[in-house]
């Protein structure tokens, strides 16, 4: 409109604006938006130097449906934009139709960049009206260190009804199938309840044609979780992080190698079933509801506690020692006694009934503690342990070599150690 102090009505006409005279005012506009106005001084029409709408090319207002208003406003849920406009928190918005029925999920945009889980209830409905009516069952590791009998992971059993827990060290994935055989063989013997509803994530280790037959000769459904969903399969999750927890720490303050780790999952199953538990609404332990007895743990140790094994006389000499020190590290699976690793070589097992323990400075004084009542249910630890005796039996003797060439040699021995006796000859007494 030109840099001159003068303005021409005229030419403001000709370019396209819109002139309103008043008494004392001049409105000028264009598209129907006031952008300057005159004021009437002494018969001279002075003009406001300043713009009424700053960008001449917007509106006062603008007006679009919710659904464009979503979009302009990087696709914000619908109730934040009706909230600006309800509330009157902006200004220059105004909705040009009743776009109330306008839904968040009819957004293509929103659902490609916006979708998350589904939430999953804390909280689960599923009953389990008797024992080993659902079991179930989770395959952890493997472990970076090759745990004792050449263990990699270790598998786990929850009845649904007691959470009463078993737990098995294994060499691989497909071993879980046939020792979960083994322990629903068992356990229907035991209990002589009927296994009905096995849960498990999906895992190859459950999923083959044989295993798959099996469950359905004995009328059993495979339920199985949705893949990356470990969430759906907590109740075996949550047992497998308070395993490993309790393992965890157990092992940091005993200071014992780390593949002696497989006899300290099997001592947690033990540990674990002797515990409280929210599942159980009475003041019953998962053994006590499974088993329908109270527990003992009267044969429970410090893990790591000093251990002494006594060593019969037919393996000893007059002169010998009566005992062989060692730590404690668990309980045997088929037999009444105690797991003691030789503390010259802690990958030197024992397995005895007769042993001494020395847990704390407090309580020095021997004890000789013999397990009476319970024998932890067997899934062949011991039998692991005297397998593992017969193939190195040929290599104890060179204990005083481990570690020279830069290995450990794992040497085992079933309880207690072989000890010679003197070659002295006897002479009778003249």
């Amino acid at each position: 409109m030109g840099t001159n102090n003068l303005l021409s009505v005229t030419y403001m006409v000709w370019k396209g604006y819109t002139v309103n005279f008043g008494t004392n005012m001049c409105e000028i506009s264009k598209a129907g938006s006031v952008i300057r106005k005159a004021e009437n001084r002494k018969g001279l029409w002075v003009l406001d130097g300043n713009p009424v709408v700053p960008d001449p090319y917007v509106a006062h207002v603008a007006k679009a449906s919710l659904s464009v208003w979503h979009k302009r406003l990087g696709h914000a849920m619908t109730h934040f934009v009706k909230k600006l406009l309800e509330s009157s928190m902006v200004t220059g918005m105004e909705l040009i139709d009743d776009s109330t029925n306008h839904a968040d999920g009819e957004c293509i945009a929103c659902i490609k960049g916006k979708t998350t889980w589904n939430v999953i209830p804390k909280k689960s409905d599923v009953e389990n009206p008797r024992r080993l009516h659902r079991i179930y069952s989770n395959v952890c590791g493997s472990f970076d260190i090759e745990g004792y009998s050449w263990s990699r992971y270790f598998v786990t059993f929850i009845n649904g009804f007691s959470h009463y827990v078993r737990v098995k060290p294994i060499r691989s994935k497909d071993e879980a199938s046939k020792v979960l055989k083994e322990w629903i063989t068992r356990s229907k013997i035991e209990t002589g309840e009927k296994a009905n509803l096995l849960r498990t994530d999906g895992g190859g280790e459950y999923m083959g044609t044989e295993f798959q037959e099996w469950l359905r000769s004995r009328g059993m459904h495979h339920k199985v979780t949705n893949a990356n969903t470990p969430q759906e399969n907590r109740v075996a999750e949550r047992l497998n992080r308070t395993i490993l927890e309790m393992m965890r720490t157990m092992m940091h303050e005993s200071d014992l190698p780390k593949n002696l780790w497989p006899f300290v999952i099997q001592y947690t199953q033990e540990i674990v079933n002797r515990l409280p538990t929210r599942v159980l609404s009475e003041n019953k332990t998962s053994y006590e509801a499974f088993h329908l007895k109270k527990p003992s743990v009267k044969h429970l140790r410090i893990f790591g506690c000093r251990a002494y094994v006594h060593v019969p006389d037919d393996k000893r000499g007059k002169l010998d020692a009566k005992t062989v020190e060692g730590r404690f590290i668990g309980l045997p699976q088929n037999r009444k006694g105690y797991i003691v690793s030789d503390s010259r070589n802690l990958l030197r097992v024992y397995v005895s009934r007769d042993v001494m323990f020395v847990e704390t400075p407090e309580t020095s004084e021997h004890m000789t503690i013999q397990i009476d009542e319970e024998v932890p249910e067997s899934d062949g630890s011991s039998m692991d342990i005297e397998r593992r005796n017969s193939e190195v039996e040929n290599s104890v003797a060179e204990d005083n070599n481990v570690g020279k060439n830069g290995t450990t040699e794992t040497t085992v021995e079933d309880a207690p150690i072989q000890l010679h006796r003197s070659t002295r000859v006897k002479h009778t007494p003249t």
